[in-house]
């Protein structure tokens, strides 16, 4: 278990929370299938396809890995979802 108190909401935290939850439940191996390395943007499976999302009103440049743990870098612009063909 963790704990965990006091951490105000930001896309870091999230990202923490994130990796936290994992390393609890032992499932530390799935910290690079469907993720973004830059905390300012996410990702989301849809089981044919990938929603790769820049939260900012900035151009962001992230690592994007998918559910087999392929990497491949990616360049979002301000707001911009990126739809990847599995």
């Amino acid at each position: 278990s963790f704990y965990i108190t006091g951490l105000p909401y930001s896309a870091q935290n999230a990202k923490l929370l994130y990796r936290a939850i994992l390393w609890t439940a032992g499932k530390e191996d799935m910290d690079k299938k469907s993720y973004c390395t830059n905390p300012l943007t996410e990702a989301h499976f849809y089981g044919d396809r990938y929603a790769v999302i820049n939260n900012t009103d900035k151009t962001q440049t992230t690592d994007f890995y998918d559910m087999q743990g392929n990497k491949q870098t990616l360049v979002l612009e301000k707001h911009e979802i990126k739809w990847i063909e599995k």
